[in-house]
């Protein structure tokens, strides 16, 4: 899989930001936190994360909200 900036991948997952409120900081977060798989690029000087393990904690995002909707 492909590796991405925090900034690409906002700009690659736009309903990112609009739905769950995710900034590059976050996603930087959860890079530290061992949520999220990736690297520090030195040629370019950036965080890059494996796109595959961010799809992964979208859809672990999406499981739990779905798991908390209340039927009335």
């Amino acid at each position: 899989m492909p590796k991405y900036t925090p900034e690409e991948i906002l700009a690659k997952y736009p309903e990112l930001q609009a739905k769950l409120n995710w900034r590059k900081q976050d996603i930087g977060i959860f890079l530290r936190c061992k949520l999220v798989r990736g690297s520090y690029d030195s040629k370019r000087r950036v965080t890059v994360i494996d796109e595959r393990s961010l799809v992964e904690l979208m859809e672990f995002a999406n499981d739990n909200l779905d798991k908390q909707k209340v039927d009335i």
